[in-house]
């Protein structure tokens, strides 16, 4: 027998085995976790997903902010009538009311 060429014939399969089981553990570790896309993906996702809760919180304050004003002077409207007279007051509160239903609906 030869003992060098049987080294190296162990050599190429101890390099064979090693490269064998690096694949191996690439498969399993792919497998494992998502893919790169997957996570570019979920990430985009997120992104779209706070611009929209920033849109929508955007729209809201504006919402909030628009009733207050149109209120404000409805209420300044009815506070000085209720001075003057409560009853043009009860009477003027009674007539806002009425106005807000349809606005209610809008």
């Amino acid at each position: 027998t030869d003992p060098v060429g049987d080294l190296e014939s162990w050599q190429l399969k101890a390099a064979e085995e090693l490269k064998a089981s690096e694949e191996l553990q690439k498969q399993i570790q792919k497998e494992k976790s998502p893919s790169a896309d997957e996570d570019i993906e979920a990430s985009q996702e997120n992104v779209e997903k706070e611009i929209e809760d920033k849109k929508l919180i955007k729209m809201g304050m504006q919402t909030a902010l628009a009733i207050a004003l149109h209120n404000f002077p409805e209420g300044l409207a009815t506070y000085v009538a209720v001075l003057d007279d409560p009853k043009v007051g009860a009477v003027l509160a009674i007539a806002i009311a009425i106005h807000n239903i349809p606005e209610g609906f809008c």
